[in-house]
């Protein structure tokens, strides 16, 4: 069970240094968070421990995501598989929906986004209009996310979600 979880964070064949980054990014992402917003009086403990839970999931996925092991990993996996990773990514918006209160509408839109973005690029197979076409789509979503109406705690959640899925998973690093 320990060696299924591993592999699914790090992958196949992690070493130990990326999977410190990986982890201290995690750590430090969502400490950071929480001790930015720790002066808001929306953030009572529960808030808190969610909005870690998220950061660090979310940041430490952006890492795991471009590193060698996790990308080679989900990169060999078939595209039916890629795409289910995708979908099953709806849990973050959600969690932010449901637990914190966060309004349905811009954090519905951004899935929706992610999930068009990670299709697209997940169907171009030239490596490197794969990695451009990704960073397009993820600096255009990022305008659009700070067009919306999102409370201020979680307005880093839109940029940190469309790297780790659009341009951290989809995009297959290791080609050339």
């Amino acid at each position: 069970m320990l060696e299924s979880v591993s592999k699914l964070l790090f992958g196949a064949t992690p070493n130990r240094r990326s999977v410190a980054v990986i982890l201290m990014a995690a750590l430090m992402g969502g400490i950071a968070l929480c001790a930015a917003y720790a002066a808001d009086d929306a953030l009572t403990a529960g808030v808190a421990v969610v909005v870690f839970v998220l950061a660090a999931d979310l940041i430490g996925g952006c890492v795991a995501n471009v590193s060698d092991s996790t990308n080679a990993t989900y990169a060999a996996k078939p595209l039916r598989d890629r795409i289910v990773f995708l979908l099953a990514h709806a849990f973050h918006p959600a969690l932010a929906v449901v637990a914190l209160g966060a309004p349905i509408v811009p954090f519905a839109a951004l899935y929706g986004y992610m999930l068009a973005s990670g299709l697209i690029v997940l169907g171009v197979r030239e490596a490197s209009m794969q990695r451009q076409i990704a960073a397009a789509l993820m600096a255009v979503g990022v305008v659009g996310w700070m067009l919306l109406d999102v409370p201020r705690l979680l307005l880093w959640f839109g940029p940190v979600y469309l790297f780790k899925l659009i341009y951290g998973f989809s995009v297959e690093h290791g080609r050339r």
